[in-house]
């Protein structure tokens, strides 16, 4: 329950979390499965009205489930940190590991994307986030007892690092159907966020009527940065939508 007397419902996806599922199960898990799982959580609550806050994946996962589903229930979208392309995000942190750098630097970075190897582009990511962003970010928030990602479902869908998406979601795209977006839509990243700023403007920009918001001296988990703010800023939204 939300300070507001919101109910909120926040749940591990199948096989993530502490939802724990065997190997076999895994191996058969999907897209689709996550979007089939999330309305069959919406009908077991019989939730008739919702708003619906997807973060990163999640954000992914409500594109996905409205265009699939168009449920009548939904009041209002809240978008944070996340993508409606894979091809726009690899394109933003492709982006992202090129300010700053010379001609020479910026030549060898192009050069390890086109190579497709993820394991040379996670390095990159975390040598730019270490001199970039590490020494600015301070955490107000943290999960004392976080469950391990479960690696074999996230690299089966997305691959194997966060900058180059190259899994079973890598031809995921939903820039033609955003402006079919008709409820009140907030869009959230943080100021040194992988969700670049040019891929959330064409989201603010294509979504009649919606609110961009970014948080300074943020990364991708802004809620762990600036708890406090982030809370204020969506509750103010939904406050002001009569949510």
């Amino acid at each position: 329950m939300s300070k507001a007397k919101r109910p909120i419902i926040f749940y591990d996806q199948l096989g993530c979390g502490y939802s724990k599922v065997d190997k076999e199960v895994q191996s058969r898990i999907h897209a689709q499965t996550y979007i089939q799982e999330l309305d069959n959580l919406i009908s077991y609550f019989g939730l008739k009205e919702f708003s619906l806050l997807g973060h990163s994946w999640g954000g992914m996962l409500a594109f996905l489930y409205i265009f699939a589903k168009d449920p009548e229930g939904l009041r209002s979208l809240i978008l944070f940190s996340t993508l409606p392309s894979t091809k726009m995000w690899n394109d933003g942190c492709l982006e992202f590991l090129l300010e700053g750098k010379t001609k020479n630097e910026q030549a060898r970075i192009r050069e390890i994307f086109e190579s497709g190897n993820e394991k040379d582009i996670s390095k990159l990511m975390k040598q730019h986030e270490k001199e970039h962003v590490k020494g600015v970010i301070n955490f107000k928030y943290a999960r004392k007892r976080f469950p391990k990602t479960n690696v074999s479902i996230y690299e089966r869908l997305w691959g194997k690092g966060e900058a180059l998406g190259s899994g079973e979601l890598k031809d995921y795209d939903v820039t033609s159907k955003l402006q079919d977006i008709e409820v009140p839509t907030l869009i959230l990243r943080g100021e040194f966020d992988e969700s670049s700023a040019s891929m959330n403007e064409f989201m603010h920009k294509e979504i009649q009527g919606s609110e961009f918001v970014t948080f300074s001296v943020c990364k991708h988990n802004s809620y762990a940065t600036e708890p406090d703010l982030v809370n204020k800023t969506i509750s103010a939204f939904l406050d002001k939508n009569g949510l």
